[in-house]
C-alpha cells in the first residue's frame, strides 16, 4: 500500500517504521487519559493524505508516572520515533507533564460538535469520495486488530421511532469500549482536515482489512465503505 512493491510476510512492523523514516512519512499518536478506563495511546504513520495505525497500548489503572515510562519505552525503545502527539484535553495537567517528558504534545481545542466531527473525519478517511480507503490497520498485531473490532461495533444510538440518531451509542462508553477509538479519532481529526459531512444511518459496513469482526446485523456502525 506504501510503495506498490510486494514485500516478503515476514517483513516487520521495525522496518516498516525504517521504511517511512527513509520516505519522509509522519508519524503521530492520539492519547485518552484513563485511569479506571485504559489509558490508550494509538500510534499512526501519516502518508501524504493515507495513515496506517501501527501500534495501540491500553492499559487501566495508570499512574501519571507509569504513563509517562509506558511513552518512553514505546517510542524510545521499541519504535524508536518522535510523533506529534494529540492528547486528551480533559486533563492539561497531565498533558503538561507527559510535554516535560520530551514528547511533541500538541496543543488543540475541542470545539462544538467534536465528537461526531471527529467521527466525520474517520469515515472519510475509510471511505473518501474519490479512490480506495485512506485509513489502514497493521494486521496480526493485538493492540491493533483490538482497536479494530471495537470500531466495527460501535454505532449510532436509536431514537424512539427507530430512527438512527447523530449520537454514538453511551452504552460503548458505560462497557469501557471507546478508549481506544477516542485515542485514534484525536489522532486522525487532528491530522487530517474534514472533506464533508457524512450522515448517520447511511448504508454501513465494517472497515476493509483483512478480517472481518462480527457485528450485531441489527446495527449501523459509524464507519462505511
Amino acid at each position: 500500500k506504501i510503495t506498490g512493491d510486494k514485500y516478503d510476510p515476514s517483513f516487520s512492523r521495525t522496518q516498516l517504521v525504517e521504511l517511512c523514516k527513509e520516505r519522509g512519512c509522519h508519524f503521530a499518536a492520539g492519547i485518552d487519559h484513563g485511569f479506571s478506563h485504559c489509558f490508550a495511546v494509538v500510534t499512526g504513520i501519516k502518508d501524504g493524505h493515507r495513515a496506517f495505525i501501527i501500534d495501540v497500548q491500553s492499559v487501566p489503572e495508570l499512574e501519571l508516572a507509569h504513563k509517562v515510562a509506558l511513552l518512553e519505552r514505546l517510542y524510545k525503545e521499541v519504535l524508536k520515533i518522535d510523533p506529534r502527539i494529540w492528547p486528551d484535553t480533559s486533563e492539561p495537567g497531565s498533558n503538561t507533564t507527559i510535554r516535560k517528558a520530551k514528547f511533541r504534545v500538541q496543543e488543540w481545542t475541542k470545539g462544538k460538535d467534536s465528537v461526531t466531527g471527529g467521527i466525520e473525519i474517520v469515515r472519510g478517511k475509510i471511505d473518501p469520495a474519490f479512490g480506495e480507503p485512506e485509513l489502514f490497520f497493521l494486521a496480526d498485531d493485538v493492540g491493533v486488530e483490538m482497536l479494530f473490532s471495537r470500531m466495527s461495533r460501535y454505532h449510532w444510538m436509536v431514537d424512539a421511532a427507530g430512527r438512527f440518531t447523530n449520537e454514538p451509542d453511551e452504552q460503548i462508553s458505560k462497557d469501557e469500549l471507546d478508549d481506544e477509538i477516542d485515542a485514534a479519532r484525536y489522532f486522525l481529526m487532528n491530522e487530517f482536515k474534514p472533506r464533508g459531512s457524512v450522515l448517520a444511518g447511511a448504508e454501513a459496513a465494517t472497515p476493509k482489512h483483512a478480517a472481518s469482526p462480527e457485528a450485531p446485523p441489527t446495527q449501523q456502525t459509524y464507519l462505511t465503505h
